[in-house]
């Protein structure tokens, strides 16, 4: 049986949430934002590493979960779907420094 603490979350926030008109990622539930939720649920669960692909509003992103243990990557190309947070989210758990047998995707 494989080592749960080994498995890597990656987590997609680089939207721009341009329908609902304010970044969804900020939004407020029990006080807290989503992001911070999702992050905070990922780092207690199985996360090691917990990434965070961000793009549009990266700095407000950051400054909401910077005091989180978690890793986050700026996604340059996040206008060209969710395919590039994807990869940029590989990108960063496929290096040498992290050994993830398996990954899940949020």
């Amino acid at each position: 049986m494989s080592n749960v603490s080994s498995y890597g979350i990656i987590i997609l926030a680089a939207g721009n949430s341009s329908r609902l008109g304010e970044p969804k990622q900020l939004l407020r539930y029990n006080s807290k934002s989503l992001i911070w939720h999702v992050a905070e649920e990922a780092v207690t669960a199985i996360g090691n590493p917990v990434i965070i692909v961000t793009g549009s509003n990266h700095e407000l992103i950051f400054n909401e979960i910077n005091t989180l243990p978690v890793q986050l990557v700026y996604n340059e190309n996040w206008q060209q779907g969710m395919a590039f947070s994807i990869s940029t989210g590989l990108n960063a758990l496929l290096k040498p420094i992290f050994q993830c047998p398996a990954l899940l995707l949020l």
